[in-house]
C-alpha cells in the first residue's frame, strides 16, 4: 500500500499499469506471510507427537513413505533418536520349581528350609513384579519416542516440500517479471 502511494508520486500520470517492482514487492510480502504461516504449521507438527496420538495411516503412507524419498529426507532419522532397537521382549515370569524332597535331616530343619524357600519365593515374585513394571514403563517410553519421531519426520518432510514449493514459485515469478 505504501509503496503504491510512493510509486504514484514518482511515476508519470499517464502510466496505467503497475511496474514490475510493485508486483515483486507485493509477492515478497505474500511470500513472507505464507512463510510464517507454514513455519507455524511445521512447528505444530514437530511438537505434536508428545501430546497426541500416532500419525494417521494415510498421512504416514503419503508423506513418510512416498514423499519422504522424493524430497530427499534421510531414512536414518530413526537411528538418530535411538529407536533402531525397540524393546519387544516378553515380560518376566517366575516359574516355581518343584519342591525338592529331602529325606535326610531333622523335621525342624525342614520347616526352616521351607520358610526360607517361601521367603525367597516371595522376594523373587516381588522382583519379577518390579521388573515387569519397569519393562512396561520402558516400552511405553519407547512408544512415545517413536510417535514423536514420526511427527518430527512428517514436519521435516512438510518443511522440505514447502521450501521446494516456495523456491519454484519464487523463480517462476522472477522469470515472469523479468520477461
Amino acid at each position: 500500500m505504501v509503496i503504491d502511494l510512493k510509486l504514484q508520486d514518482i511515476l508519470p500520470e499517464q502510466h496505467t499499469t503497475s511496474p514490475p517492482v510493485q508486483i515483486f514487492v507485493l509477492l515478497a510480502q505474500v511470500w513472507n506471510l505464507l512463510s510464517v504461516l507454514l513455519s507455524i504449521l511445521v512447528l505444530n507438527f514437530s511438537h505434536r507427537g508428545v501430546r497426541q496420538a500416532q500419525v494417521p495411516p494415510f498421512i504416514k503412507t503419503i508423506f513418510l513413505d512416498v514423499l519422504k524419498r522424493l524430497v530427499f529426507v534421510a531414512d536414518s532419522q530413526q537411528k538418530l533418536h535411538g529407536l533402531d532397537n525397540p524393546v519387544t521382549s516378553a515380560p518376566f515370569t517366575a516359574e516355581r520349581p518343584a519342591p525338592a524332597s529331602r529325606s535326610y535331616g531333622d523335621d525342624s530343619d525342614t520347616g526352616k528350609d521351607t520358610q526360607t524357600l517361601l521367603k525367597i519365593e516371595d522376594s523373587l515374585s516381588k522382583m519379577v513384579e518390579y521388573l515387569n513394571s519397569k519393562r512396561a514403563k520402558h516400552v511405553n517410553k519407547e512408544n512415545v519416542k517413536k510417535v514423536a519421531n514420526e511427527w518430527r519426520e512428517l514436519a521435516l518432510v512438510l518443511d522440505r516440500l514447502f521450501f521446494i514449493g516456495s523456491l519454484v514459485t519464487f523463480f517462476l515469478c522472477c522469470v515472469t517479471l523479468i520477461t
